[in-house]
């Protein structure tokens, strides 16, 4: 996530739209997502304009974890610990 959030930081809105449209990396659909979302709220809540917006900042905190044991994981008797892991978006968007 923090890749895909160091390619578009202090890029205009419309262009970062599109190169995370086509980018082909997992975690691109989520930074999409979370983009759209601040967009629309700047848009509805502070009357901005997509062409005047631009990334001022995205940061990309740890999330929970779920964990869960698989005998496949691990040593003969040690069952293996998975860890499926979640972050924490936050986009800061500003106007020209």
């Amino acid at each position: 996530m923090r890749l895909m959030a160091d390619l578009v930081k202090k890029m205009p809105v419309a262009v970062a739209l599109t190169k995370l449209q086509f980018l082909a990396k997992s975690g691109s659909s989520p930074m999409l997502k979370a983009l759209k979302s601040a967009v629309a709220n700047a848009q509805n809540n502070f009357k901005k304009n997509l062409a005047d917006l631009t990334i001022k900042n995205i940061i990309i905190n740890e999330g929970l974890k779920m964990k869960r044991q698989d005998k496949s994981h691990g040593a003969r008797y040690n069952s293996g610990l998975i860890q499926k892991r979640a972050s924490h978006i936050k986009v800061v968007l500003e106007a020209k």
